[in-house]
């Protein structure tokens, strides 16, 4: 799926979040009511410009900039942020072409 055709929302892990919504993420579809949305205060995807953005060098690195966002500053599981944003084309896509896949050693 494209990142502009959802939205990522996300609670960080942290202990001010209420414990029941604390390190949970949704991806909901893009023009999903704000109400739906409300008990994530994180918004990410189709509510952003650069997920718009033609050119897919701003895409990747937008991605990019959200899962740094959601692994370091909002303590998500690396692992974790990693398998559910994997769904995402332009985080795979950049994955790929930044050439992430670690070479085998002799």
């Amino acid at each position: 799926m494209k990142i502009a055709s959802i939205i990522l929302a996300w609670t960080p892990n942290l202990p001010q979040h209420a414990q029941g919504m604390r390190g949970k993420v949704r991806g909901f579809p893009a023009g999903t009511p704000a109400d739906q949305l409300a008990p994530f205060p994180y918004r990410a995807g189709a509510v952003d410009a650069a997920a718009h953005d033609p050119r897919p060098q701003v895409r990747y690195a937008y991605i990019l900039g959200v899962s740094l966002a959601m692994t370091q500053r909002d303590h998500f599981d690396v692992v974790e942020t990693h398998h559910f944003l994997r769904a995402i084309d332009e985080y795979a896509q950049a994955l790929a072409e930044a050439d992430l896949v670690p070479e085998e050693t002799p």
